[in-house]
């Protein structure tokens, strides 16, 4: 183990031996690869280790560092395992845009020459030095768990006793601490605490035979039972302690809805159990809590065998269709019932939309064809003309017009009966994807090529975008139509106007982003990548949130109609469905303005304070009355009797008002800006207190100024107490109350910078708040009473309950917290936006908040009743459980929901479990005996749709194995089973037994054709697309296609053998064919390239330019021309390539290399002697 880890470029060698020396010399453990790798390791796995075992993780930024390809390797393991990070800057001169988006999210150090080593070095050692206990348990569990994983989960290595206690109390602070537990470290504390449940439910069982072979001895007996019962307690609170790890666990490494299922089972436990201590329950109740309100995964769409491409919902907001490179499209209700599956032949399908009415779908695949559908899954159409897979298909808004983008390098635009109206050329690699602008007028494109494109939609184009430095993978049109967002592998998303100024980079993702989607209401961009992250941003770029879940890269985000629902994809096979809006919560209706404040009235009224209105709410939601101001506003008050607020307006005039929205009347003007204003506890008093002036002065409610004090200088930010009988003023690490004359009472002195104080309602208590990002209680007497510490960011705002026994903290982490007094944490709810205020009800039931120009209400009165969690985490289970039964029997909290059970019930019997099926169906009527239900025929009737299902599936098989009478059987057993479906089983089993032999024909004339048998290889396509005319195949087109491909498979062997003239015979033979450009481009570029390192620079020039002529914007290609134009003396075209070369790739060997050359040619030298040309062959072979 290592307290350190140090990640540096080696030109910065010499000062990292200075900072290892400095740490050793204050016994700091320092990692660094000059000196800990033995010389017969393996080099990189000896990195990582270094990294696992190490508890800080120090990275050394210079302009050499952040461009290194190792270190940001480095920087990437470190992520992948929650390593504490340590910015610290040495040389200054880097690109921000270039430092990794981790490092930029973290407090940086500077140890440059112009700044104090010293200094710095000791704010390294206290950086190091913090909350140390936790992070070195994090090593060690990280360094346990990585050796269980590579044990293959060898039991013998799992916690256990003293350790799995340590460990599970390690993982419930993680949720709050930072470095975050990884998905491997809950992993594994699980799986022990699993382990644990089990050798106690065998305690458990030894207990009970032992108590039953003893019940004829009655004195033992009674000993026994004694014994058995308090074991028995004792092994159902472990489970129950289990199962709080379990919560835990699964929400430390973002498996939501698992968690949630974990907490519903931990609240059935809790409720059969007959006595637990309150300790216990209290934390169980806590994990309970976690759970119901951290889950956002709302539903989770699970049965294709391959990576999901894409989901889209239909126009109604009701189905969900996926895309899949299993070769299917599936249909699904919005509840996750799977509704129909979609064969797609042959080809991979990458895209699908709906129709804007919902009645057609298209789809793109590898096959290079549109597909397009009826909802009940019957092919419509198949759409010709692409000579590349097709990347993405998309309806224009009214309906009339299909574009498609594919890897040919182009746009098509379609109508609806499938004529060809346009194609777009202009991009010169693949392009990713093409989207409609709002009014139809016209299109945007994303390519390979790292351009985005702007085009009317007769193909004129009108603007090309450049500005990522990798491709883009996808295009968004802002639902106004002003804006387009971009997601690059550069790692960044783009923002632009249309006339293609960038307005925006943002920055977050840690590897390439896939795909970017604004939502429909304009308030939201989706994005995500490879990182397996999807994250939020608000439509001007300001981040929001991080969605974790998935297991591999994120290949789609698209929002729902109503933009309540985000559906994501992905590589490991799933599509997830996330909630944008919390059903816990009642959303007030958001303002065009910044809301400043929120009040509660006595009788439960909410008021929403905001410039030019206050708003007036009851607590279901429902707007009561809009009061229009005239004015702004610098601050409010609101009477603690309900009658009155009063307002402090810009001008220095306070405005007294009934809550009914009538002025009572106006205040003298104040003689100087004043910033606090407060009614007294009976609410005939009003008090205003100048920062300006120091001033504090009372008012009756008729505008009468009852006194005038004069405070000292220190009242410069101060606050009034309730009582209004003392003032609490800060100045940097110190609070002092005062009398309202100035006499100081006490000081509160603080361990960090306070930057806000206040008092709890009754003023007895006082709260700080700090940079350090906690909250302290002090009482009158200057004495601390409890630290809120938890938040991640400084604290914004913080309210008490009336009782003052609980207190509510908000923070710039987007999170709201609930406390005891004594500084317990009871729950956190995470928000998206900036919180700003926050306020009790008068009954201390609700709490309120204003994120940004919206509002919510939260019920909190039964955040300790388990019952109410557990009804809450079933509302937010029900469409995942309606989708996965077998879950949904192990809940019992949940069978609440005739309609749910029978749902439920259905697809258990389609999956082949009648009993279950029964179970929830006969449970169903008890909770509705009006249903017309037979349990047992119902589950019949779904079990039959089930088995007809699998039998169709096995049909399929023995149909593409050619057992014809098979397939027939199976087919005639289907309709048995289920006479709903309309097929006739001798024609259908013969359709799939030609679509079979149609596919192994095509199999048999691509290889004929590439081995140059034209005939054969022609009447084969020709009798596949006669045996299953839905191929996609001009079978002479695709002769000379594959002909073409066995060509330049031929030349590039030839290459490798070093004979040139031969390949370059062959690939001129294949262009002779005229196959799709990029079917060929990659043989001349690699003729041009090897050709050039063997001599034949002169014989391959021809080749090099059209390389480069297909596609400019690629570097490589340019490259290998610039080689062939020095080798043919053309210095100036080669160092133009060269340059063009360097300024494309990001690979630092290679452009260190490149730009020596360009040194050599400016300086008149040839950098390529017979040396470097054989080492640049050798590297070739």
């Amino acid at each position: 183990m290592a307290d350190v880890f140090i990640s540096y470029s080696r030109k910065d060698k010499e000062f990292v031996k200075a900072l290892h020396n400095a740490l050793i010399q204050h016994d700091r453990n320092t990692w660094v690869d000059w000196e800990d790798i033995p010389l017969a390791a393996d080099w990189w796995r000896e990195i990582e280790r270094g990294i696992e075992a190490a508890d800080t993780f120090v990275f050394v930024i210079s302009p050499d560092s952040v461009t290194s390809k190792v270190c940001g390797q480095e920087i990437d393991h470190a992520v992948q395992n929650h390593k504490r990070l340590v910015p610290l800057v040495w040389r200054d001169g880097f690109d921000m845009q270039q430092v990794h988006p981790m490092l930029q999210k973290h407090n940086w150090l500077f140890c440059r020459d112009s700044d104090d080593f010293d200094r710095a070095f000791q704010d390294l050692l206290t950086v190091i030095a913090t909350d140390l206990d936790y992070v070195r348990a994090h090593t060690r569990l990280l360094v346990r768990a990585i050796e269980w994983e590579q044990t293959r989960q060898d039991d013998s290595f799992l916690l256990r006793g003293n350790d799995l206690k340590a460990a599970d109390r390690w993982l419930s602070q993680g949720l709050e601490r930072e470095p975050k537990p990884t998905r491997l470290q809950t992993q594994y504390i699980v799986a022990s605490g699993r382990a644990e449940i089990k050798r106690q439910r065998q305690a458990r069982m030894v207990s009970t035979i032992g108590f039953m072979g003893a019940i004829g001895l009655a004195l033992v007996a009674f000993t026994q039972y004694q014994q058995a019962t308090q074991r028995q307690l004792e092994a159902e609170t472990g489970q129950i302690l289990a199962l709080s790890t379990s919560v835990d666990a699964y929400l430390a490494s973002d498996q939501e809805i698992e968690a949630l299922i974990a907490a519903i089972k931990l609240g059935q436990k809790l409720q059969q159990v007959s006595s637990v201590k309150p300790a216990i329950q209290e934390q169980a109740i806590r994990s309970l809590q976690k759970a119901v309100y951290a889950v956002r995964e709302q539903n989770r769409l699970e049965g294709h065998r391959d990576y999901v491409r894409q989901a889209s919902f239909s126009p109604d907001g009701q189905t969900i269709a996926t895309a899949s490179d299993d070769r299917t499209i599936k249909l699904w209700r919005r509840d996750g019932t799977l509704l129909k599956t979609l064969q797609n032949s042959r080809s991979y399908v990458w895209s699908v939309v709906f129709s804007p009415d919902g009645q057609t779908i298209a789809t793109g695949d590898t096959g290079n064809t549109i597909k397009l559908w009826d909802r009940t899954g019957k092919l419509l159409r198949t759409l010709k003309g692409h000579q590349g897979g097709v990347t993405c298909v998309v309806f224009s808004p009214d309906g009339q017009t299909l574009a498609s983008s594919s890897s040919d390098n182009t746009v098509k635009l379609w109508n609806r009966e499938g004529k060809l109206l346009h194609t777009l050329v202009g991009h010169y690699d693949q392009v990713n994807q093409v989207r409609f602008s709002p009014d139809g007028q016209s299109l945007t494109t994303a390519s390979s090529d790292r351009t985005l494109k702007l085009w009317k939609i007769d193909g004129t184009l009108l603007k090309t975008f450049q500005g990522h430095r990798k491709e883009i993978g996808s295009v968004s049109f802002s639902p106004d139509g002003k804006t387009l967002a971009s997601g690059s592998a550069d790692k960044t998303i783009k923002l632009w106007k249309l006339d293609g100024t960038l307005i925006k980079t943002l920055t977050g993702h840690s590897k390439e982003v896939y795909t970017v989607n604004f939502s429909p209401d304009s308030q939201m961009l989706a994005s995500g990548g490879e990182d397996k992250t999807v994250k939020l941003w608000k439509a001007d770029g300001t981040f929001l949130q991080t969605l974790r879940g998935h297991s591999d890269a994120i290949t789609n985000v698209n929002f729902s109609p109503d933009s309540q629902t985000l559906t994501s994809t992905s590589s490991d096979g799933t599509a997830r469905l996330w909630r944008l809006r919390s059903p816990l919560l009642t959303a007030l209706s958001g303002s065009s303005s910044l809301l400043s404040n929120i009040r509660f009235g006595a009788a439960g009224d909410i008021f929403l304070f905001e410039q030019g209105a206050i708003t007036r709410w009851k607590p279901d939601g429902t707007l009561i009355k809009t009061i229009p101001v005239n004015q702004e506003y610098n601050d409010n008050s609101f009477s603690p009797t309900g009658q009155f607020y009063a307002l402090l307006s810009a001008q220095n005039i306070i405005t007294l008002w009934r809550t009914d929205g009538s002025l009572v009347r106006a205040f003298p003007q104040l003689p100087s800006p004043t910033d606090d204003l407060r009614f007294s506890l009976d609410g005939q008093t009003l008090a205003s207190l100048s920062r300006h002036d120091q001033k504090l002065i009372l008012w009756n409610l008729e505008g009468t100024k009852l006194k005038t004090f004069q405070g000292p200088i220190e009242w410069t930010v101060s606050r009034i107490s309730p009582t209004l009988q003392e003032v609490v003023s800060i100045r940097g690490n110190e609070a002092k109350l005062w009398k309202q004359d100035g006499t100081l009472i006490t000081k509160l002195q603080n361990s960090s910078e306070i930057i806000n104080v206040g008092f709890s309602p009754n003023g007895e208590t006082i709260v700080t708040t700090s940079y350090d990002k906690v909250a302290k209680l002090w009482n009158r007497n200057g004495k601390l009473i409890s630290t809120l510490k938890g938040h991640t960011s400084f604290i914004v705002r913080v309210a008490f309950s009336s009782d003052g026994n609980q207190v509510a903290t908000i923070a710039r982490d987007n999170t709201v917290k609930l406390w005891k007094q004594d500084g317990t944490l009871l729950t956190t709810l995470k928000v998206e936006g900036n919180l700003l205020s926050i306020a009790f009800s008068p009954d201390n039931k609700m709490l309120s908040f204003v994120v940004e120009n919206a509002a919510y209400l939260w019920n909190i009165a039964d955040l300790t009743d388990s019952k109410a969690l557990i009804a809450k985490g079933c509302t937010l289970l029900q469409d995942y459980l309606i989708s996965h039964p077998k879950q949904f029997l192990e809940l019992e909290a949940c069978q609440t929901q005739p309609q749910a059970l029978i749902a439920a019930g259905q697809g258990m019997a389609f999956e082949g479990n009648i009993s279950a099926a029964v179970q929830l169906f006969r449970k169903a009527r008890q909770l509705d005996p009006q249903l017309q239900l037979d349990p047992d025929r119902e589950a019949q009737r779904f079990a039959n749709q089930g088995q007809a299902e699998r039998l169709i599936t096995e049909a399929q098989t023995a149909a593409s194995e050619e057992h014809l009478e098979v397939a027939i059987e199976h087919l005639q057993k289907a309709v048995q089973l289920n006479p709903e479906l309309s097929l006739n089983p001798a024609q259908e089993a013969q359709r799939l037994l030609q679509q079979a032999q149609a596919s192994r024909l095509v199999d048999e004339a691509q290889t004929l054709a590439q081995q140059g048998q034209v005939k054969p290889a022609l009447e084969k396509f020709q009798s596949a697309v006669k045996l299953n005319p839905d191929l996609p195949y001009v079978p002479a087109e695709e002769v000379r296609l594959f002909y073409a491909i066995g060509l330049t498979d031929q030349a590039f062997r030839q290459i490798r053998g070093n004979n040139i003239l031969p390949a370059i015979e062959l690939i001129q033979q294949a262009e002779a064919l005229n196959p799709p450009i990029i079917r060929i481009r990659d043989s001349w570029a690699y003729l041009c390239w090897t050709g050039s390192l063997m001599g034949y620079a002169d014989q391959v020039m021809n080749a090099c330019e059209k390389s480069v002529n297909a596609f400019p914007s690629n570097g490589d290609y340019r490259q290998n021309r610039g080689l062939a134009r020095a080798l043919t003396g053309d210095v100036a075209g080669a160092i133009e390539d060269f340059q063009a070369f360097v300024d494309w790739t990001e690979e630092d060997d290679r452009k260190i290399k490149r730009q020596a050359w360009i040194d050599s040619l400016k300086a008149g030298q040839n950098p390529f002697t017979p040396q470097v040309l054989q080492t640049l062959r050798q590297k070739e072979t």
